[in-house]
């Protein structure tokens, strides 16, 4: 149609007056899921830009028009739905998110019948409260938009209203109408049910909200905008068909102004509702993508995390500690191991390493098992002290799964998968003290250092380095000890977890859980005991399915002298105290290369700092040659090592 009209309306009044057909069928057919794909319901929407649509917005419908699909071209590959909004001289183009249109729907509404025999608005808000019964409610198959055929459009239209109720008694009374008009008029109402059902669903609040969405920055819409209102629209005052001068008025003059204004305020402020529906409903959908504490962790853990948060032993924290949201809602499980460390390191544990599967079960949101026999998740076994070696590695390891050979990045079944989480056996004292020092310091994370866990474990590590020299007594009697008492108090922590998530209120958790101190007095009274669960058995037969090879007798005839021994740790059980790290002093301060030139010598090699100062290193030191008591060191080197280790903390002061 070429005619221009000087609303939108009007054009569509004409276009149902000039229409000759008056067969519903391919209307209704248009949007039926029953009768059609998504991809015939996405064309029939788009291939005539004269269609008028009706898109659910809560009780209420919206009418756009002129819908059409842009791009798709040589110069613009990328394709877009648009649209018109707005009856009157101006309408508002919006971007159209097609799948939100033609998406099946399954209602239950009143047959056609029980709807056409209503008289009054108030028979049919009746009619929504009836259940299944005399009037039928059936199951309905449509979308969240329906075409109606012209005649329909014209009935709507000149009903003046957007109450769905309403706009069914005007489409009645159409029918009723027409078929007085001409008696040789056949309507076909077989699918004119479609229509009467569908704004019956809409006005009984079954139907979706469709996604309209507004870009005021994207130029190819704009100029869409204006190229359909250019063929389609008369300019507000036109000038193609001037008045005679007797009829010319300024009464009329400000007449037509005041009404083009107010249709362009309407239409203004129905794009600006559209706008703020829409920058909310994207900011609701960024939010849930970000907020991984609602997807990932459940209703148990969450409140674990609030009762065992509690500082007063009363009342549970408000709400998941801060730090924990930040480090817990980063993109990828890499990411988030590494602020897992650096949390670690700010806290004074810069050499930590924390196994993968660990870091991956609590990103997964498996931070609390409350099973004592299973060790996993969140645990002081997966935390140890980084070795020599092993310091590039704990970082590179961290994105090893993240992605294939490809580059393409693992889905989070392919992960979990291929992840197994790992226990550290601590062989002696030291190793057990790195661990859970490092266990503590993830509770700040989880839990906040005001919490009554987090101070209970770490009167648990202050009895654990006051009770020294008793636990490396029993060692060695019994070289898992160490072991079963990091297990002896994880036993209590699950117990605790336990309680957290069985109690209706804070005041009914059991703390008593948390005393430690406890495992000390039976260590004392030398009643101590613990079965460790079967995971810290290790097994040194070869695997059946991977038979160990015989050794072949000539083997050792053949190896070359020249090969280095095989690498073994070398302890220091008599470290002098002077060259002792103070009490939470940072190992790092020690590693400066700058201060390494500083240390003296012995044995035309540097003083080994590790050996000396942490109680241990390797065989294959290139420092080895010191890893002896510090009784045969001369005054000199001694008084030179001193001088070293202060001249390291006043650099590290100064830094």
């Amino acid at each position: 149609m070429s005619n221009l009209t000087n609303t939108w309306k009007s054009r569509y009044v004409r276009i149902a007056d000039q229409s000759e057909s008056t067969n519903c069928e391919p209307y209704a057919v248009a949007t039926d899921p029953s009768a059609s794909t998504v991809e015939e319901r996405i064309k029939a929407i788009t291939n005539d830009p004269e269609n008028l649509i009706l898109l659910a917005n809560g009780e209420k419908f919206m009418v756009i028009h002129s819908l059409s699909e842009l791009g798709q071209t040589f110069c613009n590959p990328s394709s877009k739905i648009v649209c018109l909004q707005g009856l009157e001289n101006l309408a508002s183009p919006f971007l159209v998110d097609p799948e939100s249109f033609v998406h099946e729907l399954t209602v239950h509404a009143p047959s056609f019948n029980a709807i056409y025999q209503c008289n009054t608005v108030d028979e049919l808000k009746a009619l929504t409260n009836d259940s299944r019964g005399s009037n039928g409610h059936l199951s309905f198959d449509c979308t969240p938009i329906y075409i109606p055929c012209p005649n329909d459009t014209k009935a709507i239209l000149n009903a003046e209203t957007n109450c769905p109720f309403e706009c069914i008694l005007a489409l009645k009374q159409d029918r009723i109408a027409r078929e007085s008009e001409d008696d040789t008029t056949t309507i076909t109402l077989d699918p004119s049910h479609r229509i009467f059902r569908w704004i019956f669903s809409l006005g009984s609040s079954l139907l979706p909200k469709a996604s309209l969405n507004i870009d005021n920055d994207d130029a190819e819409l704009r100029e869409y905008s204006k190229k359909r209102h250019n063929l389609c629209i008369l300019p507000s005052f036109n000038a193609g068909e001037p008045t005679a001068p007797h009829e010319t008025s300024h009464s009329t003059t400000f007449v037509q102004l005041g009404a083009t204004l107010s249709n362009l305020c309407e239409s203004n402020n129905n794009a600006n509702q559209l706008n703020a529906m829409n920058f909310h409903r994207l900011a609701e959908n960024d939010a849930k993508k970000k907020d991984r504490i609602k997807k990932y962790l459940d209703e148990d853990t969450v409140k674990c995390l609030l009762m065992a948060g509690s500082s007063d032993g009363e009342t549970p924290l408000s709400e998941v500690p801060v730090e924990f949201i930040k480090c817990f809602n980063m993109e990828t499980v890499g990411a988030f191991g590494k602020i897992v460390l650096s949390f670690l390191t700010q806290n004074g544990f810069a050499d930590s390493f924390i196994h993968l599967g660990t870091i991956q079960a609590i990103y997964n949101g498996n931070i609390i098992n409350t099973d004592p026999n299973i060790v996993k998740d969140f645990n002081p076994f997966s935390f140890s002290e980084t070795k020599p070696m092993q310091e590039n590695q704990a970082e590179n390891l961290m994105y090893l799964h993240m992605a294939d050979l490809a580059g393409k990045p693992k889905a989070v079944e392919e992960i979990t998968a291929s992840m197994v989480q790992n226990v550290v056996v601590p062989s002696d004292f030291y190793e057990m003290y790195e661990s859970v020092i490092r266990y503590h310091g993830v509770m700040k994370l989880l839990f906040t250092s005001d919490s009554i866990l987090y101070i209970s474990y770490e009167k648990f590590i202050r009895s654990l380095k006051r009770e020294k020299q008793l636990i490396r007594a029993l060692f060695v009697k019994d070289p898992t000890i160490c072991t079963k008492i990091s297990y002896a108090a994880e036993i209590r922590t699950k117990l605790f977890f336990r309680s957290c998530i069985e109690s209706e209120s804070r005041e009914d958790v059991d703390d008593s859980f948390l005393e430690y101190d406890q495992i000390f007095t039976t260590l004392k009274l030398r009643n101590f005991h613990v079965d460790l669960p079967a995971v810290f058995v290790q097994t040194t037969s070869p695997s059946p399915a991977n038979p160990a090879k015989r050794k072949n007798p000539d083997d050792d005839k053949k190896k070359d002298p020249d090969d280095k021994e095989r690498r073994h740790v070398v302890k220091n059980d008599n470290i002098n105290p002077a060259f002792a790290l103070h009490e939470n002093e940072d190992w790092a301060k020690f590693t400066d290369r700058d201060a390494a030139e500083l240390r003296p010598n012995h044995a035309g090699k540097r003083m080994c700092h590790k050996f000396h100062s942490k109680g241990y290193c390797f065989s294959d030191c290139p420092n080895a040659a010191s890893h002896c008591d510090h009784s045969k060191f001369t005054s000199e080197q001694l008084k030179g090592y001193t001088d070293w280790l202060e001249k390291c903390r006043k650099m590290a002061k100064t830094a």
